[in-house]
């Protein structure tokens, strides 16, 4: 469960970091900025390998989270 933890921790740290990657960004100025596209992108793979290895038990206590 710590390892999950952690994880979880990883996934939320991940997308506070976007948040405020994009803070203040226009939609049309974010695909043009090369260095804050690149690192959503990073900050999005961590949240989907970190997602992967979510036990199927955790993810039954939030069945209204993807």
């Amino acid at each position: 469960m710590r390892r999950e933890r952690l994880r979880l921790t990883d996934m939320l740290e991940a997308a506070d970091a976007v948040a405020a990657f994009v803070s203040g960004i226009g939609a049309a100025e974010f695909p043009a900025n090369d260095l804050v596209h690149s690192a959503v992108v990073y900050k999005l793979v961590i949240i989907g390998e970190a997602a992967a290895h979510i036990s199927p038990e955790t993810r039954e206590k939030a069945p209204g989270v993807p």
